[in-house]
């Protein structure tokens, strides 16, 4: 699967981002691996406005999704966990500094698949992020840029091809 969409509380401002997965499925359950880049963000102090950071998201999930409605379109009910790399940089400042602290979040969520013929369908997915390491990112002497919410929420769409 390939995904595209929206993620907000987890940068500073709603983020796109980008992913793709492998999913299997015996009976009403399936298993999905994926990986999702959230695109860079830069935030600025109020003051100084020179100062600020750059912030983007790398990470890697596993989640298991029941299926609550098997006939077309489907509907899955999921939870997961993501682990990824958060990454920050400093600039405007004598020593800017630099974080890549863990990223580490439960994930439920609900999945909607619309099948187009046999190999092919559209997935609608909404889901939610509880921050279990909620990196905070600071710059000395003027104090946080940045830090993720405590509860982030994401958007997604985009195809599935099947493999049987």
């Amino acid at each position: 699967m390939v995904m595209a969409g929206l993620d907000a509380g987890t940068l500073p401002r709603t983020a796109t981002w980008f992913g793709a997965g492998v999913t299997g499925s015996r009976g009403s359950l399936r298993l999905e691996a994926r990986a999702v880049l959230l695109s860079e963000q830069t935030t600025h102090l109020r003051t100084p406005s020179s100062a600020g950071g750059d912030f983007d998201l790398t990470a890697a999930g596993l989640t298991l999704c029941q299926a609550v409605r098997m006939r077309s379109p489907t509907l899955d009910l999921c939870g997961g966990l993501e682990a990824g790399l958060f990454r920050a940089r400093g600039f405007g400042v004598t020593d800017p500094s630099k974080a890549d602290p863990l990223w580490l979040s439960i994930t439920p969520g609900v999945v909607g698949t619309w099948p187009l013929g046999s190999a092919f369908s559209l997935r609608l997915e909404a889901s939610g992020g509880i921050p279990l390491k909620r990196p905070g990112f600071d710059l000395d002497p003027y104090g946080q840029v940045h830090r993720a919410s405590p509860v982030t929420g994401r958007l997604s769409f985009g195809p599935q091809l099947h493999f049987r």
